[in-house]
């Protein structure tokens, strides 16, 4: 990271202010994912081989109503709407996730996601 001119931003502002905003914080997993794909190739794996329990409070959709949120996140210009129905569909994101014969990446599913981590 420190051979990246933004990475070195970051820990100018980490070391005087002893914290990192969220906007900086996002460009440093960015750095940091960038580093780890040209590493280990764009699929690479996080380790974890047993599925995590969810924390999720709110409630999930599957079907019919997933494949609408589906497409509700690709069009939507709304935020808020795609905040929510990224949240309610969580578990559908971490069973494409740990699928091994899946033919497209979450990002390919929910390229929206992007957009919104910036």
């Amino acid at each position: 990271m420190k051979s990246n001119p933004k990475g070195e931003e970051i820990f100018k502002e980490y070391d005087k202010t002893k914290t990192l905003s969220d906007a900086t914080r996002r460009q440093m997993i960015n750095i940091l994912v960038a580093e780890m794909t040209e590493s280990y190739g764009p699929n690479f794996k996080d380790g974890p081989t047993t599925e995590r329990e969810s924390l999720l409070i709110g409630e999930q959709l599957f079907g019919e109503e997933c494949r609408e949120a589906l497409s509700i996140i690709r069009h939507s210009t709304d935020k808020a709407v795609v905040k929510d129905k990224m949240r309610a569909t969580f578990e559908y994101r971490q069973k494409l996730i740990h699928d091994q014969d899946a033919t497209s990446s979450v990002l390919d599913v929910f390229h929206r996601f992007l957009t919104y981590l910036n």
